[in-house]
């Protein structure tokens, strides 16, 4: 069997579980697999046992269902990799939780040029391979231990959700400030919130593809998006104004079957202040009082209005879809500055391909035009 190593001595979150944090001798960085490990023989695949209570998170039934919509080259270097085969032994979603604390540094696809898959997606192929419900999916957004437990998270969605409920499980970290390093260089940082935007933005992550989403679809959270600056720029002016429990202001609804979101009447009920450790600039939340639904929801600063003008649409008199051509070209713009060969002319792009060894090499016309190469230059004077 593979050599287990126990990582109890370690510096432990408030997360860990007692005894869950046996890994074995691995590290992605580093290359090396398990030496005369069996593991191949430890049944895999399995849903997590026990089975955690509450609806299960529907994986989208695309054409790559069974892989679990992650690329098929992706796929097939994860199951073939020792590192995930030593997985096998973990049932439990605290468990794996536990590993993705410890061992989980970037969330790249691979490790290193060789394509050697890297143990954050090992890990959530494990996670696929669970079968984790809603709650679960949800804890692992709102972790507070990891940004990494928190990206794993996101990435779960991107690939298994479908399209459409995209926005509803991820619209709401677009402005989170929490920093990290997502990359393999620990000093290329940005925010989970730029970080679950680019999940929207791109259809690529780094040089592997995400899953297609449909363009009505990839549109609305386009639109989303747009609406979401606006609330953050609103939040900030409604910070300024000390908005107090008890005071009646505009908030935005989410229809919770159309997701329609509109203007309507409700009253401040409580104010929460973020959780200690928050990054600078994080803005506080609001629990609100609908008063046509009676409902008690709590919403970003941001959602709410204390102007007693703003209509019932929350996209009435702002023209959406010219603010996100413009972002879409301001995108392109930002790519092409770094592909260099995107603005040269395909003949020169050819240009470059290096040739067989057989083929004939063309002239050069500087050769030929030359005084000093033509034919009655190199006649042999008497």
């Amino acid at each position: 069997m593979a050599t287990w190593v126990n990582n109890l001595g370690l510096e432990t979150g408030s997360h860990l579980v007692s005894g869950s944090t046996l890994m074995p001798k691995w590290e992605d960085r580093s290359g090396i697999p398990i030496v005369n490990s069996k593991v191949n023989l430890l049944p895999k695949n399995l849903p997590q046992e026990p089975m955690a209570r509450g609806p299960l998170f529907e994986i989208w039934g695309g054409p790559g269902a069974s892989s679990f919509n992650l690329p098929p080259i992706t796929y097939q270097k994860i199951n073939e990799s020792e590192y995930f085969k030593c997985l096998y032994v973990f049932r439990s979603f605290e468990k794996v939780v536990d590993v993705i604390y410890e061992k989980v540094t970037y969330v790249e696809p691979y490790a290193s040029t060789a394509k050697t898959p890297s143990s954050a997606y090992c890990l959530l192929l494990k996670l696929f391979t669970l079968r984790l419900t809603e709650d679960q999916v949800k804890q692992l957004l709102d972790h507070p231990d990891s940004t990494y437990i928190r990206a794993l998270g996101a990435l779960y969605v991107r690939y298994g959700a479908e399209p459409s409920k995209l926005w509803r499980w991820l619209g709401d970290y677009c402005d989170d400030l929490e920093e990290f390093a997502p990359s393999m260089n620990p000093h290329d940082t940005t925010t989970f919130g730029q970080f679950v935007t680019s999940l929207f933005d791109s259809s690529q992550y780094f040089g592997t593809p995400l899953p297609r989403v449909p363009l009505p679809v990839e549109r609305r959270i386009k639109v989303n998006l747009v609406l979401d600056a606006e609330q953050v720029a609103r939040g900030k002016k409604n910070l300024r104004h000390n908005i107090q429990p008890g005071a009646r202001v505009r908030a935005i609804y989410t229809d919770p079957d159309t997701d329609e979101m509109t203007w309507c009447d409700a009253t401040v009920v409580k104010i929460q202040t973020p959780y200690e450790g928050a990054p600078e600039g994080t803005l506080p939340r609001c629990v609100v009082d609908f008063r046509h639904t009676k409902e008690r929801v709590t919403l970003k600063l941001g959602h709410l209005s204390t102007h007693r003008r703003h209509g019932d649409s929350v996209t009435r008199g702002t023209n959406l879809m010219s603010e996100v051509v413009r972002r879409d070209r301001e995108s392109a713009v930002a790519e092409s500055r770094f592909d260099v060969h995107r603005s040269r002319p395909s003949s020169y792009n050819m240009g470059l391909i290096t040739s067989d060894r057989n083929t004939y090499r063309k002239r050069s016309r500087e050769r030929d035009q030359d005084p000093r190469r033509s034919h009655k230059h190199r006649q042999r004077t008497y």
